[in-house]
């Protein structure tokens, strides 16, 4: 079974810096027999300063934490339901009986 290849920070970041010194995205993807969309994700995450070495992979879980305290701020439903949709059966069903 074929497994996936992983590329290290450093790996990443020189191929970041190499793109954004005038390199192409086709003769790197030839170079490195990596992906064109993977070049501009990594260039992405590099200029957004994930690939430096004071960035915390805690900034993620942080980022995280904000949406959910965010979403715990949305307004509830707090109006109860009509009454047919809770009201009891006043009586019981009918049942299907056997012939």
């Amino acid at each position: 079974m074929a497994r996936y290849r992983t590329f290290n920070v450093a790996f990443k970041r020189q191929v970041a810096q190499e793109f954004l010194t005038g390199e192409s995205l086709n003769s790197l993807s030839r170079k490195y027999d990596i992906a064109r969309n993977l070049i501009r994700i990594w260039v992405l995450k590099h200029e957004g300063g994930e690939f430096e070495p004071e960035f915390e992979h805690d900034n993620r879980l942080k980022a995280h934490e904000v949406k959910i305290a965010f979403r715990a701020d949305w307004p509830l439903i707090t109006s109860p339901p009509p009454p047919s949709m809770c009201a009891p059966l006043e009586q019981d069903p009918p049942r299907l009986k056997r012939p």
